[in-house]
């Protein structure tokens, strides 16, 4: 452990920088999507969070409450592969209702950052997909036919496991 303190300046540029990282991945984002939810309604938060599941920063405008739940994703992650089970490159996907804790239409995209081969933390987006399969598009389940009745969470929507992809 260091006893290394930043100076004033430094400190102030990254106290300006990290949020800026959230706020462009916001950004770039919106400008990119084809989803309604996201170019209009604003329906995501992005930010970045430590392997410990804390929060480092967050984007300016969208859904704040959003993330009061990415750590507890970043700590599964971490205690499913591990530190050393991330690669630069990763991407893993998830709504599972599991750790992500809201509907399956809120999906969770995060990748790891490196610096000098050691993982610091994780980029993080939640937005909410109009589309995730199930019987009906949009909101949720929707209303159902008189004779069917959805009795699991998989007529709702896709479960998406948290699974890392394969390495190319």
């Amino acid at each position: 452990m260091t006893t290394d303190t930043l100076d004033p300046v430094t400190l102030e540029v990254l106290r300006n920088a990290l949020p800026a990282v959230a706020n462009e991945m916001a950004v770039d984002l919106q400008r990119t999507s084809y989803n309604m939810m996201i170019y209009e309604v604003r329906d995501f938060c992005t930010a970045l969070v430590n392997t410990k599941g804390e929060l480092i920063c967050q984007n300016v405008g969208g859904v704040s409450h959003f993330v009061a739940d990415l750590g507890v994703i970043i700590t599964d992650g971490m205690q499913r592969y591990g530190k050393d089970g991330f690669a630069p490159g990763d991407v893993i996907i998830t709504n599972h209702q599991a750790v992500a804790g809201q509907h399956l239409n809120n999906i969770v995209v995060y990748m790891p950052y490196f610096h000098d081969g050691e993982l610091l933390m994780f980029a993080m987006v939640r937005a909410h997909w109009i589309d995730v399969g199930g019987m009906s598009t949009g909101f949720g389940a929707g209303p159902t036919p008189p004779h069917f009745r959805s009795t699991t969470v998989d007529t709702r929507a896709s479960r998406l496991p948290r699974l890392l992809p394969c390495p190319m």
